[in-house]
């Protein structure tokens, strides 16, 4: 009998010791290095769902090991990071989307992103970035794309369900000749957008807005002449309410709405 104990303990704590191998806790951080996180690589291609936050710093060059990841249930922040482009091929849901502070990043690309939780997805203050390309998504509180300088192209989904009702999409600094919203014309009746110190723009983009869906909810922030949008005039005349296409200073007020734009550009 004590010799069957004995067998017994040490099946239960083999199998123990096999369970906590099994399931160890990855933890991802800022701190996390090029070879720890390669050390993960096998773990990670066997899990499509991360419990827990992901954070990637300035200590790792190669994000391949996540490329199998179908959803990361906390935050994914990118921050301090050498990357020319950030891709996360198979990505479907996050539960915050955060990438700020990366000085040589010039594209970010998630084609299966569709969720990014009940949260404002922040992509700020890169330096170098050129595109965003989120084809897919459509469930966000916000998007907040301001100070990335160099910002051209912005691919979002065309037609976003009604869970994006209430949605603040915000810009600054859009460049002459983006291709901002170029796939992207036509949004739920609610979505807000707001562009500050767009007078260093190139506004044609506005052009690609869908007028009673997004362009009527539309306000440009920053100093213009009412003639800079005499392009729109025949868009502006087609929408039920011109009056709510407005422009003027960054805070409080309006100094012209799309009524006017119209009376003027006669």
């Amino acid at each position: 009998m004590r010799f069957l104990n004995l067998i017994l303990a040490l099946f239960i704590l083999s199998s123990c010791s096999k369970e906590e191998e099994k399931g160890r806790a990855i933890e991802i951080n800022y701190w996390t290095t090029q070879e720890e996180l390669n050390s993960f690589r096998e773990e990670l291609e066997n899990m499509q769902v991360f419990e827990g936050d992901i954070t990637i710093g300035h200590l790792v060059n190669d994000i391949s090991p996540l490329y199998t990841l179908r959803e990361i249930t906390g935050e994914l922040y990118v921050s301090g990071s050498e990357f020319a482009s950030f891709e996360l091929p198979n990505l479907e849901r996050v539960g915050q989307l955060k990438i700020g502070g990366n000085s040589t990043l010039r594209e970010i690309d998630m084609p299966n992103l569709k969720s990014a939780g009940e949260q404002v997805v922040r992509i700020m203050f890169n330096d170098s970035l050129q595109i965003i390309n989120l084809p897919v998504l459509e469930r966000y509180k916000g998007l907040n794309f301001q100070w990335n300088p160099l910002l051209n192209q912005v691919n979002l989904q065309q037609s976003i369900p009604e869970a994006c009702q209430g949605v603040i999409v915000h810009f600054d600094y859009i460049n002459a000749g983006s291709a901002l919203f170029q796939n992207s014309t036509h949004f739920c009746s609610s979505v807000y957008v707001e562009v500050s110190r767009a007078e260093r723009s190139d506004l044609s983009w506005l052009s690609n807005l869908d007028a009673d869906s997004i362009l009527v909810n539309t306000t440009l922030a920053g100093d213009f002449q009412v003639d800079k949008f005499c392009f729109l005039k025949e868009k502006l005349s087609q929408m039920n309410y011109p009056h709510n296409f407005k422009v003027g200073p960054p805070i409080g007020g309006y100094d012209f709405t799309g009524y006017e734009i119209i009376q003027a550009c006669d």
